[in-house]
């Protein structure tokens, strides 16, 4: 794409003998400009590369402990009370809870049935219905 480019300088030639659209050559011009063919080598990732929303270990530890010291609480009753324990600030989710607490061993994740509206599991199937 580039090479017709650099020959005929013109962008819809290129992006026509590419198979590509002028957004997709844009975008790849910018790391061309920068660094040439070299830059249209290197792979960038698209994962983040730092996990922000990453729950520190000191508050890991407080929802294992809150769970262990009342175990018939729920995630989003932990959370509340952490969240009250750190002058009301939201610190962990309840989603994070659930995760923390899988994770730890401490909850055991619920299944569900195959289909929607089916019976959970363990439950009898109803008798079927004698031929008319």
């Amino acid at each position: 794409m580039f090479e017709t480019y650099e020959r005929t300088h013109d962008v819809a030639e290129s992006c026509r003998l590419a198979r590509v659209g002028r957004s997709t050559f844009y975008f790849w011009k910018a790391r061309f400009d920068e660094g040439g063919y070299a830059a249209l080598e290197q792979t960038r990732s698209h994962a983040r590369h730092t996990y922000s929303k990453q729950v520190p270990p000191a508050i890991v530890e407080e929802v294992k402990a809150t769970r262990q010291a009342h175990p018939d609480w729920g995630r989003h009753r932990i959370a509340d009370t952490i969240a009250q324990n750190h002058g009301w600030h939201a610190v962990v989710s309840p989603s994070e809870v659930r995760r923390i607490l899988i994770e730890a061993g401490l909850v055991i994740p619920k299944t569900r049935s195959g289909k929607k509206g089916g019976l959970p599991p363990g439950m009898p199937t109803p008798p079927a219905k004698p031929p008319t």
